[in-house]
């Protein structure tokens, strides 16, 4: 099953709370869900999607919680 209409939902979702709290809260899972979106629409392998939209949240997370320090 491919999720791209989701991941397009959640993005657009994301982005309106974002808009309207203006904290850079919701930005991160906006961010996560722009990638999916790209990882759902090209590739053929079902469920690619779920774990690049964790992955790229929790590098987010971990980058802000870091001052914008990886290394």
């Amino acid at each position: 099953m491919n999720y791209t209409i989701f991941w397009l939902v959640a993005l657009v979702l994301f982005i309106l709370i974002e808009i309207a709290t203006m904290g850079l809260t919701t930005i991160w899972f906006a961010g996560g869900a722009l990638v999916a979106v790209i990882a759902s629409a090209g590739t053929a392998v079902g469920g690619a999607d779920r774990p690049v939209f964790c992955s790229i949240f929790c590098l987010a997370v971990f980058y802000k919680a870091h001052g914008g320090k990886v290394f």
